[in-house]
């Protein structure tokens, strides 16, 4: 279960649902400890829009919102990512904390990456990595250094 890039995981009854396979998967317990009745996997249009499709999954919205709001189809930066998480409710730390384990990481973050081909956006949530390129993953995609950014919602959507 490294990886999967299906629609929708639907954590309230522990499963996920392939709209390709039209089937029931049980989650393992990491999945289940994810008290959100439902995130949806938002996978990067383009290659420049991680940024765009990681806020689109903490604030509910379309990647089209996202890049509405920002007035930008392209790379995001900190700045923009930090503008349009606490415009729309998300507090997020001002501080970059660097990571080499999961085990080091705050039930949910923003994390920056370092990948074989670029800096890149990504999102962790209780021991889900929910990255717009890789899919749904148990840890890390490859990445040499990883630094990453609390955030926590005013309303109680990831309580």
């Amino acid at each position: 279960m490294r990886k999967f890039a299906e629609k929708f995981v639907d954590f309230y009854n522990g499963s996920w649902y392939s709209e390709r396979k039209k089937e029931k998967v049980v989650l393992t317990d990491n999945f289940k400890k994810l008290k959100m009745t439902e995130i949806k996997y938002i996978h990067e249009p383009t290659d420049l829009q991680c940024g765009q499709a990681v806020l689109a999954k903490v604030l509910d919205k379309s990647v089209d919102e996202i890049i509405e709001y920002l007035g930008n189809e392209r790379e995001t930066n900190l700045k923009e990512m930090k503008s349009a998480l606490r415009h729309f409710g998300v507090n997020i730390s001002d501080e970059r904390i660097p990571v080499s384990s999961k085990k080091e990481l705050p039930e949910l973050c923003l994390l920056s990456l370092e990948t074989p081909r670029c800096w890149h956006w990504s999102l962790y949530c209780r021991g889900i990595f929910f990255d717009p390129e890789h899919g749904v993953m148990d840890d890390f995609p490859i990445s040499n250094r990883r630094y990453y950014w609390k955030l926590s919602k005013k309303q109680s959507v990831f309580a």
